[in-house]
């Protein structure tokens, strides 16, 4: 059972990130990882056990659908900087030390505690999984393509966007309005590093020629 719920999390979520267009990533990505949280809760014989092998499911196939979606996106026009990417370094360094420390707490458990060793390298499996995740983000440039941009966990189609503009710190956040039915959806926000705004800018220009907005503040 539990098997089956993991293969069926992961396929969901390496759908989800590769065919859904922006409005099902945005609606149905959530919907599905809390479903989806509550049937390993459901069906797992301790609450908390499964919770690990989970996030690692859902951090893999979002990791591996990168690379399908880069391939979708087209060749790349210009990649730009991720000014979250030291943040996303960060957060994947303090995770593999947490990894270490729960490793080598569970391998040092008498032989007759075995459901505590399991659980503990559960845990580290969804630990070293979410470093993996952050390392990779960092790792990752963002890149205008010939068909859309593909940003960190996110492709959105030249075709779907209907106007762009900058806001945030230094307005250095490309906001995207996208033509989507659900108004709650309609915007999506792409850092870019200052260094690489202009560039960006220009291509971005080119591609949607008389879509400029005001800047959003």
């Amino acid at each position: 059972m539990i098997e089956t719920t993991l293969a069926g999390i992961f396929l969901l979520t390496f759908a989800v990130n590769v065919y859904g267009n922006a409005l099902l990533r945005q609606l149905l990505a959530p919907i599905a990882f809390v479903v989806c949280l509550l049937i390993v809760v459901a069906s797992s014989p301790t609450t908390y056990s499964m919770l690990g092998p989970f996030v690692a499911t859902f951090f893999w196939a979002t990791i591996l659908a990168r690379p399908v979606n880069a391939r979708r996106a087209g060749p790349v026009l210009l990649r730009f900087g991720e000014p979250r990417a030291k943040t996303y370094l960060v957060m994947s360094l303090i995770a593999f030390v947490l990894t270490a420390i729960v490793v080598g707490d569970a391998l040092g458990q008498p032989l007759d505690h075995v459901a505590q060793s399991r659980d503990s390298l559960y845990l580290a499996a969804g630990l070293f999984s979410f470093g993996a995740y952050g390392l990779a983000t960092a790792l990752m440039k963002p890149a205008l393509r010939a068909r859309g941009i593909l940003n960190i966990d996110d492709f959105v189609a030249w075709e779907w966007i209907e106007a762009y503009g900058w806001r945030g710190v230094g307005d250095n956040t490309l906001v995207l309005a996208l033509n989507v039915p659900a108004r709650m959806f309609r915007h999506a926000g792409v850092p870019v590093s200052p260094a690489d705004k202009e560039a960006v800018e220009r291509v971005v220009a080119q591609r949607l020629p008389g879509k400029m907005r005001e800047n959003r503040r």
